[in-house]
């Protein structure tokens, strides 16, 4: 949870009138995982082309940082610090849950 706060994630995660949530997963340490899993593929490919080693130095909040969709683009475009928008997409429409009569309908 601690790099899902320092990462920036919780600030998007939640709806707008709540405090900041927790991803559902534990999205630091997956994240943490498949770059490295990327990165160890890699190296193996690597050495299988030039017999050479290789070092696979992987970061918990850098690999959180680069999940962060399009948070740092829009930041970056807009000027603005992107906030939560609970289940809705900050710049695609219609991408959210709406409840029907009997049930949650969601479109995306």
């Amino acid at each position: 949870m601690v790099v899902q706060v320092m990462g920036g994630v919780m600030s998007l995660t939640g709806s707008p009138d709540a405090p900041p949530a927790r991803v559902g997963t534990s999205f630091g340490d997956l994240g943490a995982a498949l770059f490295a899993t990327i990165g160890i593929l890699a190296a193996l490919h690597s050495r299988a082309k030039n017999a050479q080693g290789s070092r696979v130095d992987i970061g918990m909040l850098d690999c959180q940082a680069a999940l962060l969709e399009t948070a740092l683009a829009r930041y970056d475009v807009e000027g603005t610090v992107p906030n939560r928008t609970g289940d809705s997409h900050p710049s695609l429409a219609p991408f959210e849950s709406f409840r029907a009569e009997d049930a949650c309908v969601t479109i995306a």
